[in-house]
């Protein structure tokens, strides 16, 4: 999504850490802009890959940014990282959304990545049929699967903040990963 409502550059500098912006906001709300800066992108991606449409994608990760301002003055740096407790939320959002909507293709976004690369047809072609296949191996694999995968690629989370998000310990979250991989890739290479 280019230029778009998440298409925000981030004036937070790498260097604050994510402690220094959660006291802030605890301290002054206004503050939160800095958390929904560093995060926004990445909750954005990660939503829209679990969600079939734009327009869910952008409320529910409104939805998350609202519930975490909310929940902000009870939440503790050290019962989990900010990252792992919005990627929480955000999960918790999607399983509700998903509770009210028909079940959908969770992958429904990867085309959106081919408008953004400027390609010209002939290659639009061949990336189609390659998204098309990568999104008949997806669709092969389970819902646990799928998400772990959508939290590591679409959230950008490490295995510690996954194994958090999904309440899993990180071993098995580093298991369930490689499997998924392997199962990922075992069925993008049997439908060629």
């Amino acid at each position: 999504m280019t230029g778009g409502v998440f298409a925000i550059a981030h004036d937070v500098s790498e260097v604050d850490d994510d402690r220094t912006l959660v006291e802030a906001a605890q301290a002054e709300p206004t503050a939160f802009a800095a958390i929904y800066h560093r995060y926004a992108n990445r909750m954005y991606v990660y939503v829209r890959s679990r969600v079939s449409s734009e327009e869910d994608a952008v409320d529910i990760t409104q939805q998350v940014f609202v519930k975490s301002f909310k929940a902000l003055p009870t939440y503790k740096v050290s019962s989990a990282p900010l990252g792992a407790w919005l990627f929480r939320i955000a999960r918790n959002a999607i399983v509700d959304h998903q509770r009210r909507v028909r079940p959908m293709t969770d992958i429904d976004a990867v085309p959106m990545i081919l408008r953004e690369t400027g390609a010209g047809p002939e290659e639009l072609a061949v990336k189609s049929e390659e998204v098309e296949r990568l999104r008949a191996a997806l669709m092969k694999l389970d819902r646990k699967k799928r998400e772990v995968l959508a939290l590591r690629y679409g959230g950008d989370l490490r295995i510690r903040e996954i194994a958090q998000a999904t309440g899993r310990s990180e071993e098995a979250t580093k298991k369930q990963l490689s499997r998924a991989l392997k199962s990922l890739r075992q069925n993008y290479e049997s439908n060629p």
